[in-house]
């Protein structure tokens, strides 16, 4: 499946089947109880069974479940975004599709407006004619991103009736806890809710034929304080070994894994410990990637061997399209074990798997694992190739990942990762880092002797000084951009000047900043770009007015008002009005500044945009 020119892995999509599932009333009569609220949290460590109790709830309601298994590969608004509507297409085909154009229009601006798409995704919901629930599960892997916070903050202010919303994570996501109590529209599970009782221990262990009186299932229960993986670790050892270790005091808590986990490891046939530690290296399987990264030439017995035993290992879909994930926990140790006890089979076969996804087309994937064997040379040639796009597309999160991923010794072989990279960083003000990153790009074009990508460093580098009130530094560094640049590069032109305006606008040089930002003004025109259209007549306003030229930075705020409307960004929008209204302020026309501030607040609030809501309460 392909949403906004983005393949989706459709496994992340897919209820996981695990075996010996232990079907649990009790937690299923929990988590159903919040259907009618807006929001369910299910917050544990590892190990304690969040997606085990999902999926047991989403295999006994009759509600519809939309699922979507998260990883750090999606950490980007747009990717999140696709899979978040790619999971309710499952459930109901054609959502994906009547989204697409929808979806294509927007996402060059989600950096700027994070919930531009909300309102178009709700409204496509509201067309179902049916209550679902959209399961996120492995959450943890994306709360920490602001944009993808931001945007769920407020999906979860504007949720349909007919849907509810659930969230499985490591950590207490960063969501509006208070707000929602306070509005009976949240339902919260911890580890103290999933914890297994003395009866479902019993039931647990009836699956793996162990039997247990309820009083060693009491002593199970208090030994293993909860933590399920650690009780279904021992139960394995109990196939061979006396109750003794759970019932004589041995824990089976998260700190004893590694121990446990080498353990059950041990007790394995040799082909089963082999297939397990080289597996690892696939942070998904399917019997084709075995055949071809393992060179295994079974692997669908194998793979059914290991569910059999199930040795910590979940299917996702039926036949020879079923593909296969070790649990979190497992799969790390065993990636481990691998590395330490056979460093360069592990570098063969993640480089063999860096092979197949290249061949396969899968850019993230195959990044990995060139990064995993140490093949920083390759790793680096498919990074200079997407650089630039991924960024434009607003995929940072990735190309940040990527740039920390490689030694310092070697980044200044990937000059444009390090440009993007220092833009991206600049945005979230971290300005020393940029700088730093700057000049392994800087480094980089020179060797390459590269004079367009190497004008876009001092470009950058102006940015930077501009941000820092540093005004004859900027000047100075696009100045030198613009000698850099040929004519034919009308965007890159256009950029340089207008940092140039701005810079004599900073210094108080406002009949230079603005003739400056009009010439950079009439390139962009020329190239169609709305969005560099809009802020560069919002910049205007500040000199005009400055010099008393009010009716001119009116007629830049309308045309800017015009174009935001257009575009539908509510961030966007709401700055622009927030401008207007202030304008009219200082105009006396108190009236329409107050018309155009609530307006302003009514965009703020639907893009869930607190500067904005913050800045315009202040004018009125």
């Amino acid at each position: 499946m392909s949403i906004s020119g983005f393949t989706l892995i459709r496994s992340k999509l897919l209820l996981p089947s695990q075996t010996n599932l232990l079907h649990r009333p009790r937690m299923c009569d929990l988590i159903a109880r919040g259907l009618e609220r807006k929001l369910t949290l299910v917050s544990a460590p590892a190990g304690y069974g969040k997606t085990s109790a999902l999926v047991d709830f989403a295999q006994h309601t009759p509600t519809r479940v939309c699922w979507y298994t998260a990883d750090e590969r999606d950490r980007d608004l747009s990717v999140f975004i696709a899979y978040l509507v790619g999971a309710i297409d499952e459930q109901f085909p054609g959502f994906a599709e009547r989204l697409h154009s929808t979806l294509d229009s927007l996402s060059g601006n989600l950096f700027h407006d994070p919930t531009g798409a909300v309102g178009a995704l709700v409204n496509e919901m509201l067309e179902i004619d049916t209550s679902f629930a959209i399961v996120m599960d492995n959450y943890e892997a994306l709360d920490t991103v602001s944009n993808i916070r931001t945007f769920v903050h407020r999906l979860i202010q504007v949720l349909p009736a007919n849907c509810h919303l659930m969230l499985g994570s490591r950590v207490l996501p960063d969501v509006p806890i208070t707000h929602l109590v306070a509005k009976r529209q949240l339902v919260g599970l911890t580890d103290q809710d999933l914890r297994f009782d003395p009866n479902e221990i019993q039931e647990l262990l009836r699956l793996s034929q162990i039997e247990v009186s309820e009083n060693q299932a009491e002593a199970i229960v208090a030994n293993s304080e909860g933590w399920i993986t650690g009780i279904l670790l021992l139960a394995d050892l109990l196939r061979e070994e006396t109750r003794a270790i759970l019932l004589d005091g041995g824990k089976a808590t998260a700190k004893t894994y590694d121990y446990l986990a080498s353990e059950v490891l041990n007790r394995q046939p040799p082909d089963i410990q082999h297939f397990l530690r080289t597996s690892a290296v696939l942070r998904e399987m399917s019997p084709r990637l075995c055949r071809e990264v393992l060179q295994i030439k079974e692997p669908h017995a194998l793979l059914a061997e290991v569910e059999r035993r199930n040795l910590f290992i979940t299917r996702f879909g039926q036949g020879g399209a079923a593909t296969y994930r070790y649990h979190n926990l497992f799969r790390d140790f065993l990636h481990e074990q691998l590395r330490q006890s056979n460093p360069t089979r592990y570098a063969e076969l993640h480089l063999r798997a860096a092979r197949q996804f290249e061949q396969d087309g899968g850019v993230e994937e195959t990044v990995h694992h060139y990064l995993a064997a140490e093949s920083y040379p390759d790793a680096i040639v498919l990074m200079e190739r997407v650089a630039m796009e991924w960024f434009t597309r607003g995929r940072v999160e990735a190309l940040l990942r990527w740039a920390e991923a490689l030694p310092e010794e070697v980044r200044v072989q990937a000059p444009r990762l390090s440009l993007y990279q220092s833009r991206a960083l600049t945005d979230r003000y971290a300005y020393e880092q940029a700088r730093q990153a700057l000049a392994h790009a800087e480094t980089g074009f020179t060797a390459q002797e590269d004079t367009t990508l190497s004008a876009l460093v001092h470009d950058q580098r102006a940015a930077l000084a501009l941000f820092e009130g540093r005004y004859e530094d900027a000047i100075a560094e696009a100045q030198t951009a613009l000698e850099m640049l040929d004519q034919g590069e009308v965007a890159k032109r256009a950029g340089a000047q207008r940092l140039i305006g701005r810079a004599y606008v900073g210094l108080g040089r406002l009949a230079e900043g603005v003739a400056q930002m009009q010439d950079a003004l009439a390139l962009l025109r020329l190239v169609g770009d709305p969005y560099m259209v809009v802020n560069l007549l919002r910049d205007l306003v500040l000199p005009l007015t400055a010099q008393g030229h009010l009716d001119e930075a009116a007629t830049c705020l309308s045309e800017a008002l015009v174009i935001g409307r257009r575009l539908g960004g509510q961030t966007l929008l709401a700055g622009v009005l927030n401008d207007l209204g202030c304008l009219n302020y200082d105009r006396g026309e108190y009236r329409q500044a107050l018309t155009l501030y609530e307006e302003g607040l009514a965009a703020a609030r639907r893009g869930s945009d607190l500067r904005h809501q913050t800045y315009i309460s202040v004018g009125m």
